[in-house]
């Protein structure tokens, strides 16, 4: 047979130990750590064995060692060959009462029915025996029970302490306060506006845990600082305890033993800049002789604000209430009205108001037209006489309205054609402008000592060049047409100046 290295051999055996198996000349004992919840809720420690051909058995011993103990004391004796079990001498009787001992071949067990914080403690197995060399011999393995606790049900204080409200804005700070379980869990904060949820938990501060006196169990301590506004009239505060052997909490559960909630936190609040809010019914400010009208005026306030109405500038036109019902309307009714809203919360009395006109109109009613009724002959053989057609007032105004647009555009067009034809008539009539012609001195030169007077002078003979030496003085005299190059005449004189007369430009 190959022989295992003894350094193997070695961290076998310590492999062993840990797990609590004891094996030697070929007996096995086995015990492994529970874990128990404490409460109501059954574990078991127990010991296994396994005895090697031709040894005997002869007892079980279950064994624990608490802080008071020195050394393991005895809990159980089991013997299987005479199918028996005792409780320990030193065992009181109310861990008899919440345990049960347990005898089955290759085993045996002390079966938790209620666990307490004193049972987790360290347990050992010790099975007696005889070897198949017929010698007495002891094989012991230990375990170990580890405990867990469930929270318990916490308290919530309110600071201050809540009575019959607090006001819009006021601090409040709520703390919460209880045992957190094994090993220490925390709380959980939870606001209701109406039925939904709201994990606010962010907003508290936890505290550190602490042991709870007699118990293995912890304390906590959790506390929420809120400044309460008008949303939070009505809301309810949850405290939830968290834990590991609980289902994490949400806020839609039923609350249990394991949270606590607040009463409905109410809310004292009193006008926004809106409040309050009139209105008519039917809408609108104008309305008719005969008509009626409701006015109403309403504000979120806590406590509900009172209301009235009055008419500004009449003394006896007042009203208390929310609702004011004008029937019968008639001119006089016309004017402003203001709804007064009271509301006192903290002792402090608080007013507002606003105001809508109403004004009242005298019944607008269609001129009726007479329209002719024609009456016409049945047809032979027929004697029914013809009915007039109804008169349609609506048509009748429709119809004048049309005939006044169409007499309105014929004015226009009317006035627009005279315009026209005056226009034309006074162009007509201006004396027609001859075209440009050039200055009948464009072709003269200062320094000639002919007198050229006109272009072409020669073509339209008007004086005569071969008499100009004997020419001293000229009278020279144009046509007294616009911009016209003829003279008219041109005369031999004695005078001792010259006259010229130039056409018009």
């Amino acid at each position: 047979m190959e022989r295992i290295p003894y350094r193997s051999a070695g961290l076998f055996t310590i492999f062993l130990l840990i797990i609590g198996v004891s094996r030697v000349y070929g007996i096995t004992v086995t015990a492994r750590d529970e874990t128990g919840i404490k409460g109501p809720n059954p574990v078991t420690v127990k010991c296994e064995y396994v005895l090697a051909p031709g040894e005997v058995l002869f007892t079980i011993t279950m064994s624990r060692t608490r802080t008071t103990d020195t050394s393991y004391t005895d809990i159980a004796v089991f013997r299987p060959d005479v199918n028996s079990s005792l409780y320990g001498s030193g065992v009181a009787d109310d861990f008899k009462l919440r345990t049960t001992l347990i005898m089955s071949d290759g085993s045996t067990s002390v079966r938790f029915d209620r666990v307490e914080c004193e049972d987790e403690v360290a347990y050992r197995c010790s099975v007696s025996y005889q070897t198949a060399g017929n010698t007495a011999d002891t094989k012991t393995a230990d375990m170990n029970l580890l405990l867990q606790a469930q929270p318990l049900t916490p308290t919530i204080t309110l600071t201050p302490a809540y009575t019959d409200g607090y006001t819009d804005g006021q601090q409040v700070q709520l703390r919460c306060q209880g045992s957190v379980g094994k090993p220490a869990g925390d709380f959980l904060w939870f606001r209701y506006r109406g039925n939904t949820p709201e994990d606010i938990t962010s907003l508290a501060r936890l505290n550190p845990s602490y042991p709870t006196t007699g118990t293995c169990t912890f304390d906590r301590v959790s506390q929420l600082t809120l400044n309460v506004s008008r949303q939070d009239n009505g809301m309810t505060i949850r405290c939830a305890a968290n834990h590991t052997t609980l289902t994490k909490p949400t806020g839609f559960e039923t609350c249990n033993s394991t949270c606590r909630q607040t009463v409905k936190i109410a809310v004292f609040y009193t006008f926004t800049d809106s409040d309050p809010d009139v209105s008519s019914n039917p809408a609108g400010g104008t309305h008719t002789v005969g008509d009626t009208v409701t006015l109403k005026c309403n504000a979120d306030t806590n406590p509900p604000a009172t209301f009235s109405w009055h008419k500004e500038g009449d003394d006896n036109s007042t009203t208390s209430g929310g609702e004011w019902t004008l029937s019968n309307l008639q001119i006089e009714n016309s004017g402003t009205y203001t709804c007064m809203a009271t509301n006192d919360v903290g002792g402090v009395t608080y007013n507002a108001s606003r105001s809508l006109n109403i004004n009242v109109v005298a019944t607008t009613t269609t001129p009726s037209t007479t329209s002719s009724t024609s009456t016409q002959s049945p047809p032979p053989g027929k004697t029914d006489a013809v009915k007039p057609g109804p008169t349609d007032d609506g048509d009748n105004t429709t119809i004048i309205i049309v005939v006044c647009v169409v007499v309105g555009l014929v004015l226009i067009a009317g006035i627009i054609a005279g315009v026209c034809l005056y226009r034309r008539r006074k162009a007509k009539s201006a004396p027609e402008e001859p075209s440009e012609k050039p200055y009948n001195n464009q072709n003269m030169s200062i320094y000639s000592t002919k007198p050229d007077l006109v272009t072409n002078d020669k073509k339209f003979n008007h004086y005569n060049n071969k008499n100009e030496d004997a020419l001293n003085y000229a009278d020279l005299q144009f046509d007294t047409k616009p911009r016209s190059r003829k003279p008219v005449a041109l005369a031999d004189t004695m005078t001792d100046y010259a006259d010229v007369s130039m056409p018009q430009v």
